[in-house]
């Protein structure tokens, strides 16, 4: 037996995984399981090799099958985010892994503080000039959004959760701040 079922359960439930990459994750699967300590890649392969049930596996380590169980699924959890996958699909070592999603972080970090400069500069200027509809116009009003600085500011989680305050007029709000301003929201 190999790693192919421990694919199948980390990646069972992403449509966008198509089989060509579950082979290529097949391939890297060492690499990304040194993301884990001894232990954790022990009870991995005892589990999926050996095909041991979680009590066995428990036994051998003197933990309860419960724990060994938590311990497996917060791998399998693990090996879904970026630098695991970085590692499965991209073939890096986990260096690189490490390395590339540390520079989208700092891009990402310099994008927020450009947004927050951008809405401190918009921080006077009322919503009145966006030409909203009465009904966004008056949500946002009566939620205490009167700036574009502050409705920067907002997600859109944060608007929809708005009483009365849809899809509609959220897609209005985006439209008309890319339109006037070239602003968008918050996006953090």
């Amino acid at each position: 037996m190999s790693y192919e079922r421990l694919i199948m359960d980390v990646f069972d439930s992403d449509s966008k995984v198509d089989e060509w990459n579950r082979l290529t994750a097949l391939l890297n699967i060492h690499e990304a399981l040194g993301l884990f300590q001894e232990r954790t890649k022990a009870m991995i392969e005892k589990r999926y090799i050996g095909q041991l049930t979680y009590r066995e596996i428990g036994k051998e380590f003197q933990v309860s099958g419960v724990r060994v169980a938590q311990v497996i699924n917060r791998a399998l959890r693990l090996l879904r985010q970026p630098v695991a996958r970085l590692i499965l699909f991209q073939g890096m070592t986990i260096e690189q892994a490490r390395s590339n999603v540390e520079i989208k972080k700092e891009l990402s970090i310099g994008d927020r503080e450009e947004h927050k400069e951008r809405a401190k500069e918009l921080s006077e200027i009322s919503i009145d000039v966006l030409e909203l509809s009465f009904r966004s116009y008056d949500k946002l009003y009566r939620n205490g959004i009167y700036t574009i600085g502050i409705l920067m500011m907002q997600s859109e989680h944060d608007l929809l959760q708005l009483k009365h305050f849809g899809k509609k007029c959220l897609m209005e709000v985006k439209e008309q701040l890319n339109a006037t301003f070239n602003s968008r929201l918050r996006f953090w």
